[in-house]
């Protein structure tokens, strides 16, 4: 059975097929059934992913099944696809001060945003000397209206600093008015900004939201209204000074570029192909 949103007339079902049709063409070997899965999780591996890279961080019960992890268009995967090579390697010596450069890289870390209150997923964390990076992956979930929601305590048990912070102010506005975000899921990222705020109190962090877009995005309206819609809750949520964690947002492509201009080393510079080559497509 085909999944109807591989074939309706809509952005994201045309995102769905352009993800299927790039793994089909760069894996031509494998078979890709009409919801764009995969039989073996190896076959929506990048060249130079390995299982081991990340799999222990996938063995407890997530928010969603594994099965997710076989989709190619799966943001999980994305991210496992984007960060993973990285794992083998945060032991490796620099050679400038230009490398990228990180201590332990995990996958699908919890942040409750109070002691053992509801779990904010993040789909990497990154920690290094300065400081901790938190990464929601997001492929192509946003192509669609997203309405805030919030545990109903939320309100209530923060107490501390937080309440004074940015991402909180954004938690009330919203909450007085849902519509404020049509694409941008900004209760998901506010409660994850809250929950690493928790957990790392004392230490420099980010919560860095990275987001795919086709080669053609400016063909389509959804692409530009979704990326106002971020830059415009990255300033309210920044406008508030002392805000933790800092908010940072850009492309999978810009994310790219910035690698490639710092110089990268030769495998880097392969995995970035590989990468640009299964997830740079054109709708």
């Amino acid at each position: 059975m085909t999944d109807q949103s591989f074939t309706e007339n809509t952005t994201r079902g045309k995102v769905r097929l352009a993800m299927r049709n790039s793994l089909e063409r760069v894996r031509p070997g494998i078979a890709v059934d009409g919801n764009g899965s995969v039989a073996s999780l190896s076959d929506n591996l990048l060249p130079g992913v390995e299982e081991q890279d990340f799999f222990d961080d996938f063995r407890k019960d997530r928010e969603a099944p594994l099965e997710d992890l076989h989709v190619a268009h799966s943001s999980r995967m994305l991210a496992i696809n984007c960060f993973a090579p990285f794992t083998r390697r945060v032991s490796e010596p620099r050679s400038s001060e230009r490398d990228i450069s990180f201590d332990e890289i995990r996958f699908e870390r919890d942040y409750p945003i109070w002691a053992r209150g509801e779990p904010s997923i993040l789909n990497v964390v990154l920690s290094g000397p300065g400081g901790v990076i938190g990464v929601e992956s997001n492929l192509a979930e946003y192509l669609t209206y997203n309405w805030p929601e919030f545990p109903d305590a939320c309100e209530e048990r923060i107490r501390d600093v937080r309440r004074n912070g940015g991402y909180f102010k954004e938690m009330l506005r919203l909450k007085s008015n849902p519509d404020l975000y049509y694409y941008l899921d900004a209760a998901r990222l506010i409660k994850q900004a809250l929950g690493m705020a928790r957990a790392y109190f004392h230490q420099r962090s980010t919560l860095l939201y990275l987001y795919w877009e086709p080669t053609n995005a400016e063909a389509y309206p959804e692409f530009a209204r979704h990326r106002g819609e971020v830059v415009e809750f990255a300033e309210r949520v920044s406008s508030v000074e002392g805000t933790k964690p800092g908010f940072l947002h850009m492309s999978y492509p810009e994310l790219f570029d910035f690698w490639e201009k710092n110089q990268p080393a030769g495998w880097l510079v392969e995995h970035l192909r590989n990468f640009r080559d299964r997830y740079e497509v054109e709708m």
